[in-house]
């Protein structure tokens, strides 16, 4: 889990300087997406069939402490976002919003692996 969202994480950064936010963003989710898998793993679970990425969601927001339970909600708005960059439109992430998701997810993998310790 931690070096698939460190790589994410990464590249996500990497490709700010590139203008190709939506990517930024897509690539950030994919980070926090990584850590809530690693996190269902870690407790003996998997996502379920063609749900995958709701499953992770809703398996995060059930087990992440409540004081963090905001970047829960912000992992399901960016799941949903993300699936419009990726499969409806084109050039709709800005740059404030890149590097937000790209704080964000630096957030949610830190507090993911804190609850790995």
């Amino acid at each position: 889990m931690a070096s698939l969202a460190e790589r994410d994480l990464k590249a996500a950064a990497d490709s700010l300087s590139s203008g190709n936010f939506d990517w930024v963003y897509a690539i950030s989710y994919n980070a926090m997406l990584q850590a809530g898998r690693g996190l269902m793993f870690f407790r003996g679970f998997r996502p379920k069939g063609n749900q995958g990425h709701i499953s992770v969601v809703k398996f995060v927001a059930s087990e992440i402490p409540l004081e963090s339970y905001s970047l829960a909600s912000i992992f399901d708005r960016m799941r949903m976002k993300r699936h419009k960059v990726l499969y409806e439109h084109m050039d709709v992430v800005t740059r404030e919003e890149a590097e937000r998701a790209l704080e964000n997810a630096r957030k949610f993998v830190g507090k993911i692996k804190s609850m790995l310790r």
